[in-house]
């Protein structure tokens, strides 16, 4: 098997594990994270209103050598659309998604390399762009029980606990999905 070596979080994981001040679970992994620049945008944009914003933007700023910004098309138009004063961007961090993972090889010397995809929302899951085979998806859920598994946490249904009584619902799909490494064997992470 070959061991996943990028982590590619969407706004939903960020939210809820800020929201349980488990941001950091992410760096047990000991993975390069990139985060896309519309999906950094929409998960720290609104801080006065947001506690959870403070937090994430705070994390980011405070592990630069391991979180990444992936700068896309997508988010420079969007934020220019936002600077011409155009508040509602309905659909932008998928967009941005979907460009990074037809990017791939711009974050890594192998264009092979596997990717952990993190993700919440059932966009991810319902297949709404085209993830490449070497694309490991993973749900919120499915990581905590997997960092569970790992014994880098002791109880998923704690850090869970803590995300619910934050007052988010996420969802509980349990999803590990393994992509392929480039001799056709399954990633694990």
């Amino acid at each position: 098997m070959t061991r996943v070596v990028l982590v590619v979080p969407d706004a939903g994981p960020l939210i809820s594990l800020a929201k349980a001040g488990s941001l950091d679970l992410l760096l047990t992994l000991r993975l390069p994270i990139y985060l896309v620049d519309q999906v950094r945008h929409e998960v720290t944009k609104d801080k006065a209103r947001f506690p959870d914003a403070q937090a994430i933007d705070d994390w980011i700023k405070a592990h630069p050598a391991r979180v990444h910004e992936f700068s896309t098309a997508v988010g420079k138009a969007a934020a220019a659309r936002r600077q011409a004063g155009e508040t509602r961007q309905p659909g932008q961090g998928e967009a941005a998604i979907a460009e990074f993972l037809s990017r791939l090889d711009e974050v890594s010397d192998d264009p092979d390399t596997p990717v952990l995809l993190l993700y919440e929302d059932s966009d991810v899951h319902k297949s709404r762009f085209v993830l490449p085979d070497t694309v490991h998806v993973v749900s919120t859920w499915g990581l905590l029980k997997g960092l569970e598994r790992k014994r880098l946490i002791r109880s998923a249904q704690a850090v869970w606990d803590k995300i619910e009584a934050a007052g988010r619902s996420p969802s509980t799909v349990l999803t590990d999905d393994p992509g392929a490494d480039a001799s056709g064997g399954p990633t694990t992470w």
